[in-house]
């Protein structure tokens, strides 16, 4: 089944204007609401993980339940991520970018920083896709709203961590059978 279809992508550049523009911009899984972005950007493809207490919520143990920017940091902490200066792709290592709110210190969004210029997001609950960096902070005059707001944390994890699940690429270091469709991808 077609993944990066006009259609798909015209549902996502609804919620993201400037993805339309983004040529990077670019769908690569199927729909699932198994998982989330911070999920995924931790490299996990079997839990939702969110501050949130119940059923079908998953967050790290012993860290704080609530939407502050440290908290997020604190729970990559807890997988094993440490803190990183900037975004570039650095080999050995898995990065992710961390997102709040312009205008409030709450998170909002994780990403997996693929190169020092792509982003590998999972959007809510619709698709995992790749996109340029910082794309998902720029929506517009009247769509503030549905920015992520801005990078305000980059953070690393040597590949040698631990093995995720493999579920729809789910591993947070690539293995060597989607690493080589992601670069069929990026050479498109």
């Amino acid at each position: 089944m077609a993944l990066d279809t006009s259609i798909n992508r015209t549902i996502l550049a609804n919620v993201f204007p400037d993805l339309a523009k983004d040529t990077n911009f670019k769908i690569l899984s199927e729909c699932t609401d198994v998982y989330n972005c911070i999920a995924w950007a931790m490299g996990y493809t079997d839990r939702w993980v969110d501050h949130f207490k119940g059923a079908g919520h998953w967050w790290p143990d012993g860290v704080d339940r609530n939407t502050n920017p440290e908290t997020l940091i604190a729970a990559f902490k807890a997988e094993g991520f440490e803190m990183s200066d900037n975004s570039l792709f650095e080999e050995g290592y898995s990065k992710v970018v961390l997102y709040k709110k312009k205008e409030k210190e709450e998170w909002t969004h994780a990403a997996r920083i693929i190169t020092s210029d792509i982003e590998y997001s999972k959007f809510g609950r619709a698709w995992d896709g790749q996109h340029s960096h910082n794309v998902l902070c720029r929506t517009g005059v009247g769509k503030e709203q549905q920015s992520y707001g801005i990078a305000y944390a980059y953070m690393k994890r040597k590949n040698t961590h631990k093995k995720m699940n493999t579920k729809i690429g789910g591993n947070i270091s690539v293995d060597i059978e989607n690493l080589t469709k992601l670069r069929a991808l990026l050479r498109k």
